[in-house]
C-alpha cells in the first residue's frame, strides 16, 4: 500500500484506523448492534477504492461472486470462474497500474457461509500467495471468530494479519454523541438532565442504536407527562417500555 500516515487525537478512533493499514485479510469483531457504517466511514477515510458486499446468508458461492464483480462496476457472469477471473484481474489492475489498493468489505460476516470462506482464500491469492493487492475486511459479530476456528478454515485463519474488537462506545463518548445528535436535530443538550444521560449510557451499554431508542423513548415520555426536561424517571420507564418491546 505504500508508506502511509494517519492519526485522529481520541485514543479509541485512532485504533479504529490502524484497520485499513495492513494489506490483506482482516476482521474486525463489533460489539452487539454496533453500526457497521462505521467501519465503512473509517476506510474512506483512506481515500482507497472500497466495494461493500452485505447480507451474504442466502448467497450462494456463484451469488457472491456475481455479487463481487458488480462492486467494482464489471459485468458478471453467470459462470463462477469467469467472474474469479475478472475479479483477480480487476485487483491487480488496480494494484499495479493505478497503485492502489482496493478494500474489499464484507459486512454481517458471521452469517458467511463456509463455502463463501473457503474460496476467499483463493480468490485473493495472488502469485502463489507471495503478493497481497487488496485489504478483505471481514466485519460482524464475535461469533465470526467461532467460524474461523473451525479446522476446515485454518488456512484462511494463517491469512488472518489484523483481528479487532470495535467495543461500544465509552460513556464521554457517548455524552458527546447524544449532544452531537440533539443538536442535529435543533435541540439543546440541556433538554437531557445529566442523571438522564447516565441512565442512558447505562442502559445502552455504549450501543449507538440503543441510545438512540433509548432516548427517543424517554422524550415522548417525558412530552407525555409534560415534564420540562427528560429526567431519569422518564429514561428508566423508557427502558422498561424497550425490554417489553
Amino acid at each position: 500500500m505504500g508508506s502511509m500516515a494517519f492519526c485522529i487525537s481520541g485514543g479509541k478512533q485512532y485504533r479504529q484506523q490502524r484497520a485499513a493499514f495492513w494489506v490483506g485479510l482482516c476482521i474486525c469483531r463489533q460489539h452487539c448492534a454496533v453500526n457497521g457504517i462505521n467501519v465503512r466511514k473509517i476506510i474512506r477515510c483512506l481515500l482507497l477504492p472500497q466495494f461493500a458486499v452485505r447480507h451474504l446468508s442466502t448467497l450462494t458461492v456463484n451469488d457472491f461472486y456475481r455479487s463481487l464483480a458488480d462492486k467494482p462496476g464489471l459485468q458478471p457472469s453467470f459462470r463462477k470462474p469467469d467472474n474469479f477471473k475478472s475479479i483477480q484481474e480487476e485487483i491487480s489492475r488496480l494494484a499495479m497500474e493505478k497503485r492502489r489498493t482496493p478494500v474489499f468489505i464484507i459486512d454481517e460476516a458471521n452469517y458467511v457461509s463456509n463455502a463463501i470462506l473457503n474460496d476467499l482464500k483463493i480468490l485473493f491469492n495472488f502469485e502463489m500467495d507471495s503478493k497481497d493487492r487488496a485489504v478483505i475486511l471481514l466485519v460482524g459479530l464475535p461469533q465470526l471468530n467461532s467460524t474461523l476456528r473451525l479446522g476446515v478454515h485454518e488456512p484462511l485463519r494463517q491469512r488472518i494479519i489484523m483481528n479487532y474488537n470495535m467495543e461500544g462506545l465509552y460513556k464521554d463518548e457517548g455524552r458527546t454523541y447524544i449532544s452531537e445528535k440533539l443538536k442535529g436535530a435543533g435541540g439543546t443538550p440541556g433538554i437531557f438532565e445529566e442523571n438522564a444521560v447516565e441512565a442512558v449510557l447505562n442502559a445502552a451499554d455504549g450501543t449507538p442504536r440503543m441510545i438512540n431508542k433509548l432516548c427517543n423513548a424517554s422524550m415522548l415520555i417525558a412530552a407525555s407527562r409534560e415534564f420540562n426536561c427528560v429526567n431519569a424517571d422518564a429514561v428508566m420507564q423508557a427502558v422498561s417500555d424497550c425490554e417489553l418491546g
